[in-house]
């Protein structure tokens, strides 16, 4: 009885050990388990994408980019709610019409419109001028000759023993316009009331430049409703 006892002790315990000793079959089509921690793939930093400039820097840009002009303005710029535009001046012819007695003076300059627009009736006129523009430049009004296809600026009068300026724009055709230094170098001019609809344009007598007198510079914009 007890070799019997003993005998069945031995065979359990060889059957126990055989057991951790065979390996467990796997599932068709499946790897046994990686025990293994994989390591992750390196992040790649996205690609840094340049901040658009600010409306600010570009109009600095507009005005900083100086040109050459017949009357020392060296830029000027149209500026609205919508979008900065950069002026180009036109050099006027001096022409005179008779009046009775009286001779009428005028800038003439070419094209019944200028190609810059705005709807705003306020606009801002930014323009680079080393000098105070006090008496040298001049917000004003044009008159639209469809017959000659050209826009006028009243200049001056010349009467039975009087003349007057023929340098800068009659005071009847100047915007009243509040003007203010930026920075050094740049001013601001803003019309005191709205524009009606017409041409205008910014007017820089050649005596700015130091250039002599003649039919002036017209930086020239158009405002439309």
């Amino acid at each position: 009885m007890f070799r019997c006892v003993v005998t069945f002790l031995i065979q359990f315990a060889c059957q126990g050990l055989f057991a951790q000793a065979t390996p467990q079959p796997q599932p068709l089509g499946l790897s046994a388990p990686n025990t293994t921690t994989a390591t992750p793939a390196p992040t790649l930093p996205a690609a840094s994408t340049p901040a658009p400039e600010s409306r600010e820097s570009i109009l600095v840009k507009l005005l900083t980019v100086k040109h050459e002009t017949a009357s020392g303005v060296h830029a000027a710029v149209l500026s609205d709610s919508q979008k900065d535009q950069p002026l180009d001046g036109l050099v006027g012819s001096f022409g005179s019409t008779y009046a009775f007695i009286t001779v009428l003076f005028y800038s003439d300059f070419p094209e019944l419109a200028s190609p810059i627009r705005t709807p705003d009736p306020r606009p801002h006129i930014y323009v680079a001028f080393d000098a105070n523009p006090r008496g040298r430049l001049f917000l004003v009004k044009t008159r639209v000759n469809r017959s000659k296809n050209t826009r006028s600026v009243k200049m001056g009068t010349s009467g039975y023993g009087s003349v007057s300026s023929v340098t800068s724009p009659d005071q009847d055709w100047v915007i009243p316009s509040t003007v203010k230094l930026i920075r050094p170098g740049i001013w601001e001019f803003t019309p005191n009331k709205e524009l009606f609809p017409g041409e205008y344009g910014l007017f820089a007598t050649l005596q700015a430049g130091n250039i002599g007198a003649g039919g002036g510079e017209l930086f020239d914009f158009g405002v439309d409703r």
